[in-house]
Order: structure tokens, then C-alpha cells, then sequence
């Protein structure tokens, strides 16, 4: 997680993780960025209805055994840092 120091905090789980975004990143921009890197994530603002959130993209990595997560994640924090 060293790689996405300084573009996210990041919190996992079993299934996935919520990249919580820093820099003021919008997670919906960063969502079409890690899209054009070819990973699926979802903006948190599109499950926020009354509080607001800081900006953060969920991640699904389950069935993903953690030794072939490595290229993934470089190709998160590409997306992220060019937003």
C-alpha cells in the first residue's frame, strides 16, 4: 500500500477496499481515471444521499489472490495520480 501514499488512506476488507482520497482528489474524476486504466471502482458520492463524505472510490479485489494484486495497484495510483 507504500505506492498509494500521499494519493489515498486506505481501508480493506475481505471483498475490497475504499480508497479514501487525498489532495482534494473528486472521486468522480479519479472513478473515469481508474476506469481508463482498465480497473472497475464506484465513486462513494453515488451511495451518499444526505451526509456528506470525504471522497473516496470502492474497490472490489475478491477471488484476487493477494500475490497478483501488485499490478493492480500500481495501475490505482497511476490513475489516481493523474487526476
Amino acid at each position: 500500500m507504500a505506492t498509494l501514499a500521499g494519493l489515498a488512506r486506505i481501508d480493506c476488507s475481505d471483498s475490497g477496499l475504499n480508497a479514501w482520497l487525498e489532495d482534494d482528489r473528486g472521486d468522480r474524476a479519479v472513478h473515469r481515471a481508474v476506469l481508463d486504466a482498465g480497473l472497475q471502482c464506484y465513486p462513494l458520492s453515488d451511495y451518499t444521499i444526505a451526509t456528506p463524505r470525504p471522497d473516496a472510490i470502492i474497490l472490489g479485489y475478491a477471488g484476487v489472490p493477494a500475490d497478483r494484486m501488485k499490478p493492480y495497484v500500481l495501475r490505482l495510483a497511476e490513475a489516481i495520480a493523474r487526476t
